[in-house]
């Protein structure tokens, strides 16, 4: 990793950090592996992906969970 990369990594950990929105996953921690490469954990969300959970849904509701997703975004 670069010094810009470590920079960037330090700067979404920040932003991360301060991040509250029910529509968004807990930043919790950050580290390093053993072989020098930073990780973040966040929380995990258990349930299926927003393309295959709306797949069934009309429209309307698909148009609405977008705009949830943009609001949280």
């Amino acid at each position: 990793l670069t010094p810009q990369d470590l920079d960037r990594f330090r700067r979404e950990q920040g932003i991360l950090a301060g991040l509250r929105h029910p529509g968004i996953s807990r930043f919790l921690d950050v580290g390093m592996d053993p072989q020098g490469f930073p990780f973040l954990v966040m929380e995990w969300i258990d349930g299926q992906t927003l393309d295959r959970y709306s797949e069934p849904l009309p429209l309307p509701v698909r148009v609405d969970l977008i705009a949830q997703v943009l609001d949280a975004v």
